[in-house]
């Protein structure tokens, strides 16, 4: 019998159930019927590059969290240009055509810019300076590479 560990048992057998996983192992190879949950409420993903949603995602995990957010029924929209939010929702332009979002509920996560404006001067001081994470390469934030960096750099000074 498999045992699985967890620190939160619901979040786990929600899991399971969701995706149909077996955890006594009484149905053929584990699985059982899936028993997906209704949205909450209407989800639509816009993102301002081009080309298909989550196409940076890991090649062995990304097919997952794309298959979920289907599951759930959230939408995506590409090579979207956001120019003002208010009561009726997300005004933006698609292509060059004008689209509003109706939304109660906007959350915005438009990506990163470098923050490095003190380098010159911090250079001009002579002291010494290391730049890692966001600050180095803000393009698409990856949190690993940044705790590897600022590791690296912590070690060596």
């Amino acid at each position: 019998m498999a045992t699985f560990l967890t620190s939160s048992p619901g979040e786990l057998s929600d899991y399971q159930k969701e995706w149909g996983v077996d955890p006594a192992i009484t149905g053929r190879g584990g699985i059982l019927g899936a028993d997906p949950q209704a949205p909450a409420r209407e989800v639509t993903i816009c993102y301002r590059s081009a080309g298909k949603f989550g196409a940076g995602l890991g090649k062995t995990t990304g097919w997952v969290h794309r298959l979920h957010l289907k599951k759930m029924g959230v939408q995506t929209c590409g090579e979207v240009t956001y120019t003002s939010i208010d009561d009726a929702g997300l005004h933006s332009m698609i292509k060059g055509k004008y689209h509003l979002f109706p939304a109660d509920h906007i959350v915005i996560c438009a990506g990163q810019v470098e923050q490095n404006q003190l380098l010159k001067t911090i250079d001009e001081s002579g002291l010494p300076v290391h730049i890692v994470g966001g600050a180095r390469i803000a393009g698409e934030l990856d949190a690993k590479r940044a705790i590897e960096e600022g590791t690296r750099v912590g070690l060596r000074i």
